[in-house]
């Protein structure tokens, strides 16, 4: 009897002990410096016509690479990447997201205006784009030199990337595309060519 009076001692002590809870928390990694994007150009972009905008634009700091990068309208991404082909409309808001490693993001508002102008464009003047009659090569033809790091990309409307090639002379790249309209750019990061093509 006096066993088992000890065993029952032994069996309340432990269960009225305060139980404890371990948490383990997973805290986020955090950067040495706050992520930051400042524009690098205060020209408002024009209404109307295709725009090629890019990251280059751009100074961001801070925050933990790699990057992430949304292009935005009325808080709808319409393109993702490095550039983006956009045309502006009015009364639309235009944003730059990025977005870190760890989560972290911020905003840069891009300035549109219907009174702005297209800036004249080097490249429109010395390159030139066919796309073939059945439609499965696009020829980029240079009439003078080719600009360093200069690379070929293909949007459809809706900002989606079908195809980029860096190229280092004229070119005659092949290409497998549904039918419909496309936005074929040309650029090297600051001079940029845009124009469209109708695959049919």
């Amino acid at each position: 009897m006096k066993k088992y009076f000890i065993i029952f001692i032994v069996v309340f002590c432990i269960f009225t002990i305060d139980a404890q809870t371990v948490v383990r928390v997973r805290i986020p990694a955090q950067s040495e410096k706050a992520l930051h994007v400042a524009t690098l150009f205060n020209e408002a972009l024009p209404t109307g016509v295709s725009i090629v905008m890019g990251v280059v634009g751009y100074e961001i700091d801070g925050g933990t690479a790699p990057y992430q990068y949304e292009w935005v309208k009325n808080n709808q991404v319409i393109a993702t990447g490095e550039i983006a082909v956009i045309v502006p409309e009015k009364n639309m808001n235009y944003v730059l997201r990025v977005k870190d490693k760890n989560g972290c993001s911020v905003e840069n508002a891009i300035n549109v205006t219907s009174s702005a102008k297209v800036a004249k464009n080097y490249l429109s003047e010395t390159v030139k784009i066919n796309l073939t009659q059945f439609s499965n090569h696009l020829s980029v033809d240079f009439k003078s030199f080719v600009p360093e790091n200069i690379s070929v990309s293909i949007f459809d409307l809706q900002g989606k990337l079908h195809l980029k090639q860096a190229i280092s002379e004229s070119a005659i790249i092949p290409v497998q595309l549904p039918f419909g309209l496309y936005l074929v750019v040309v650029g090297n990061g600051q001079l940029y060519h845009v124009q469209k093509i109708l695959v049919k």
